[in-house]
């Protein structure tokens, strides 16, 4: 998904966890986790591979590995962790993500939109325009969008 999707998912996330009774720093911790991974996508200018998914940022293992170390250590910084994975898992509906990395190099995507392969030689609005073209992208957005505003405004 494109970033400003995660940006949501981390509001959903943390509002949702205030539902619960979890305030203080855990909210925020996976907001920012649910961000972090995109991170990597400043590695594209000086990588040859210009799909940040193939970095270990975008692998579930890392985060489900650090996820358990932290929390055997009783950390609360698991709960960025846990951020990140919700991250990457949601990335696997538009465009491939290596699902077993680094153990095998399956990739798994619901809908297979790869953005180095569906953007071309095109500019970002042409992919831009290509991506929301695709009416799944569009209903997911559109009703990710609406729980997201309900869930800020009602709750």
């Amino acid at each position: 998904m494109l970033p400003h999707f995660h940006f949501l998912l981390g509001i959903l996330l943390a509002d949702f966890l205030g539902l619960l009774g979890i305030n203080g720093i855990i909210p925020w911790l996976i907001f920012l986790g649910s961000i972090g991974p995109d991170f990597d996508y400043l590695l594209t200018f000086v990588k040859t591979n210009k799909n940040h998914r193939t970095y270990f940022t975008h692998y579930p293992f890392t985060y489900m590995s650090l996820i358990f170390l932290f929390f055997i250590f009783r950390n609360n910084f698991y709960w960025f962790f846990f951020g990140a994975l919700i991250h990457v898992l949601f990335d696997t509906i538009d465009w491939e993500v290596f699902i077993f990395a680094p153990f095998l190099t399956t990739k798994f995507s619901f809908l297979n939109l790869d953005p180095v392969i569906f953007r071309g030689n095109s500019n970002t609005k042409d992919f831009l325009f290509k991506y929301y073209n695709n009416k799944a992208i569009l209903i997911i957005e559109v009703i990710f969008l609406i729980i997201v505003t309900s869930s800020v405004l009602f709750i």
